[in-house]
């Protein structure tokens, strides 16, 4: 999605974990793309680590126009053996991020008509 993008030529803000970095950044480099991109970090599953994140991204780069909700947790077992705590983890970052990023892009939609898109891959 980075990828298609920065083809695009659009400024991009990715919240990924820390290790994801300079491989997101080789292959847009790989690609011949250098685009205007910023990285963020927060606890996908804690409001207020969102909340501090979007307050980031927002006084950085403005109003968003595109959301894309890509991150998931996911902990692969059989169910029966799926300890409770992961399943919560899993549920919080998978869903609970996605609501809370929509929420505040949603408060401070640029178009003229007070949207934006918000996309969820997958």
């Amino acid at each position: 999605m980075a990828l298609a993008l920065a083809q695009a030529r659009a400024t991009l803000a990715v919240h990924c974990a820390p290790a994801k970095v300079e491989t997101i950044r080789a292959r847009l480099q790989a690609a011949g793309l250098a685009p205007a991109i910023s990285f963020y970090e927060a606890d996908p599953a804690n409001a207020v680590s969102i909340d501090a994140m979007m307050d980031r991204v927002l006084a950085e780069r403005g109003p968003i126009d595109i959301l894309v909700n890509a991150g998931s947790a996911q902990y692969a077992c059989p169910l029966e053996s799926m300890p409770a705590e992961r399943w919560a983890q899993d549920i919080a970052v998978t869903l609970n991020a996605c609501f809370y990023t929509c929420r505040r892009v949603l408060r401070t939609a640029s178009r003229a008509d007070g949207t934006a898109a918000l996309l969820r891959p997958g």
